[in-house]
């Protein structure tokens, strides 16, 4: 039996072209890894923007629809207070809030707190520099025949 002389090359070639696709399905699997461990992405300071732009506009609709004179408003105190109602209400309530709102798709189940965080971010973006100082108050009457929870009445006085 004959042996061709470049029987060992033939060899080493085919081992090589073995190592490059091994390289290259292991490349390419250290790059699917980052997206299989990613998590949807969070919402923004700029979404919130945008939601509140929606609801703002929604809300000014809805008001000069019952009135034809001037409207002053300011939808980020309206929607601010509504947010802080968020944190102490939970089922249909909170959807409700949610939606009124337009802020239902920014809520994720794992993170209850992000739509008040995101509020405390604008907040603090609208007066980083210090040429703009933004105070704003917060009161909420309950009507005296609404329980509340004492945990809720307490916690939101001292926020």
């Amino acid at each position: 039996m004959v042996v061709p002389s470049n029987l060992p090359r033939l060899g080493i070639m085919a081992l090589d072209k073995m190592k490059m696709g091994l390289i290259c399905i292991l490349s390419y699997m250290c790059f699917l890894i980052p997206l299989h461990q990613a998590q949807l992405p969070s919402a923004t300071i700029s979404d919130l923007s945008f939601k509140n732009m929606d609801f703002a506009m929604k809300l000014y609709r809805k008001i000069s629809s019952y009135n034809d004179k001037n409207i002053f408003f300011s939808p980020l105190s309206i929607s601010t207070s509504f947010s802080a109602l968020l944190m102490a209400s939970d089922g249909v309530t909170r959807e409700e809030l949610l939606k009124g709102l337009n802020l239902e798709q920014l809520e994720t189940a794992n993170q209850p707190e992000l739509i008040p965080r995101l509020f405390q971010l604008l907040h603090e973006n609208i007066t980083q520099n210090g040429s703009l100082k933004l105070e704003e108050g917060l009161a909420l009457f309950v009507h005296q025949h609404f329980e509340t929870q004492r945990q809720v009445s307490s916690s939101s006085i001292n926020t």
